[in-house]
């Protein structure tokens, strides 16, 4: 297996798509200055269109990347060797196009019941981007900025950012691309950063984190980290492989130190409030949670996935009347997000709305296909006192008047 291949292959793996971590920093969404390049929207959304229809079809979505503007961004100042920047940038281009790479996992999760779904345009410091919403088939979310570029009237995108690392993938990248170019130049050490050295020195360890995960020997890790210096231990992506090797293990205690690592040396760093929350949740800490949940959706920006999660989240801190209005804001927001509706029918059921919950279930069936069957209604005790009200009476009715496919 090519070596570039092989790590960026684990590097997707580690921090993968079906995490629930955050791709955008608070900043996101203010204007782009005057002069920088922006892209039609028209354009933009013709671009996404294109996307979703080569990762469905499975022929991957490489054609729509321009990498060697996304191999100048990861190899920006470093004067290394055509040939050098040439074999990475093919590397980068067959793991993005695997099946266990970025395109061929969307792939897989879509044909599994998943989702990829455009969300909005939005500007940044660097032009326009695109934002899309990754919903894995066992659950999770994750989201992908695509900045554009249009040169000589052909789209492409030149960059990607990833909600598993908080930053674009060509600086993902970026750290296995020094070690390899450092072989081929020793002047290259020069120009580098002294964390960039110092990772270089350390990348022979890195690269065994990675494996050791990728082989599925997550206790490999903590011992191997140890050991290395400070600066390097801090570093964002060995933080992530802590953190991945911690949840695997399962270790909570060295996962809380992660989390509390990570949140202190990157305190603007939206990451770690999905990070968090997906932990605090594990650990029943729910007002932590949900706190988390809100932080993060500040800086994002809203949408109905994280609408509904803090809705359930409220309505399980007990702030019923607060899930009620963020529930049906996510419903406003996205009316076929089916998550909603669910959620909704939750936290009417708690107030004993029973009208909603009713009204909830037959749009369900009507709009969704959702079946439900009233004998086994009967028999789980979260519908035991919406069975003893006339509206599963009303439900059952209903039900008895669909098409014998739509209701059962």
């Amino acid at each position: 297996m090519h070596r570039t291949f092989s790590w960026a292959a684990a590097l997707l793996l580690v921090v993968g798509n079906w995490a629930v971590w955050p791709s955008v920093a608070p900043a996101e969404e203010k204007p782009a200055p005057k002069s920088t390049a922006t892209v039609a929207e028209k354009k933009a959304l013709e671009w996404s269109a294109a996307l979703v229809k080569a990762i469905d079809s499975g022929q991957g979505a490489t054609e729509l990347v321009d990498w060697s503007c996304l191999m100048a961004r990861c190899s920006k100042g470093l004067d290394a060797p055509p040939k050098t920047v040439s074999s990475f940038q093919k590397g980068m281009e067959e793991a993005a196009a695997s099946p266990s790479g970025l395109f061929g996992q969307i792939h897989k999760e879509i044909s599994q019941g998943g989702g990829y779904k455009y969300m909005r345009t939005f500007n940044d410091a660097e032009g326009m981007r695109i934002k899309f919403r990754f919903l894995p088939s066992a659950g999770g979310v994750n989201f992908h900025d695509y900045l554009l570029k249009e040169e000589k009237g052909q789209l492409r995108a030149v960059d990607i950012k990833i909600a598993a690392t908080g930053e674009d993938f060509s600086q993902s990248m970026r750290r296995f691309f020094i070690p390899m170019a450092a072989k081929e130049n020793q002047g290259l050490l020069q120009k580098l950063v002294a964390k960039e050295n110092a990772l270089l020195k350390q990348a022979g360890n890195l690269e065994a984190m990675a494996k050791a995960i990728q082989e599925n020997h997550p206790e490999q890790v903590a011992p191997i980290a140890a050991k290395m210096p400070a600066d390097v231990r801090n570093e964002k992506f060995c933080l992530l492989l802590e953190m991945k090797a911690a949840q695997m293990v399962p270790d909570d205690k060295a996962h809380q130190e992660v989390i509390e690592r990570f949140r202190r040396l990157y305190p603007q760093d939206a990451a770690i409030d999905l990070l968090s929350m997906d932990y605090f949740v594990i650990k029943d800490d729910l007002p932590e949670a949900l706190a988390c949940a809100e932080r993060f959706q500040k800086s994002m920006g809203e949408e109905a996935f994280m609408q509904t999660m803090i809705a359930d989240l409220q309505w399980q801190n007990g702030k019923i009347k607060e899930s009620r209005a963020t529930i049906s804001k996510a419903i406003q927001m996205e009316p076929d997000f089916v998550n909603a509706r669910w959620t909704l029918v939750t936290i009417a059921d708690s107030e004993k709305d029973f009208a909603t919950v009713n009204k909830t279930l037959q749009q369900l069936v009507t709009d969704f296909g959702a079946e439900l069957d009233p004998e086994m209604m009967r028999t789980e005790p979260f519908y035991k006192e919406f069975v003893k009200s006339p509206e599963f009476g009303n439900l059952v009715k209903f039900l008895k008047s669909q098409p014998a496919e739509s209701g059962k």
